[in-house]
């Protein structure tokens, strides 16, 4: 177990250090270049958008962190504990540190794109740092 521990701790470090990098080159990129709203939509449709993709990642993140995290390890603290809980625990957990980071990055680009405004990335990118901080694997195992 301590094996998962230091390998899913591991993985959470390097979603940080991604998290980090691309908020910098964020920085970068909107310092050269301005993004200039989509006119697909109207100015209120796509508020509207973006604030429908908060309360989506916000509830995203729920589903995740208690279908893909806490139920596989429930399974694994269960009193008839199996050896074949730990490769669908580890498999669960590191979807989950490579889904949250990803699924962010993606909303905050859809957000940016649809607004011109940079912090929504940030709001998205913030988001996801802190479930990546609530969700720490040494504290579970």
């Amino acid at each position: 177990m301590k094996e998962i521990t230091q390998a899913l701790g591991k993985r959470r470090k390097l979603m940080f250090i991604i998290l980090v990098a691309i908020a910098l080159l964020l920085l970068v990129v909107n310092y050269f270049y301005t993004m200039t709203p989509s006119t697909y939509f109207d100015a209120s449709t796509r508020y509207y958008i973006i604030y429908f993709l908060i309360f989506y990642k916000l509830v995203e993140l729920n589903v995740l962190y208690w279908w893909f995290f806490t139920r596989a390890h429930q399974k694994l603290k269960d009193k008839n504990y199996d050896e074949a809980h730990k490769p669908k625990f580890e498999k669960s957990a590191k979807r989950f540190f490579m889904l949250v980071p990803h699924g962010s990055v993606i909303f905050g680009f859809i957000s940016y794109k649809l607004s011109g405004d940079i912090h929504f990335f940030f709001l998205f990118l913030a988001i996801a740092t802190i479930a990546l901080l609530l969700v720490n694997p040494k504290d579970k195992l």
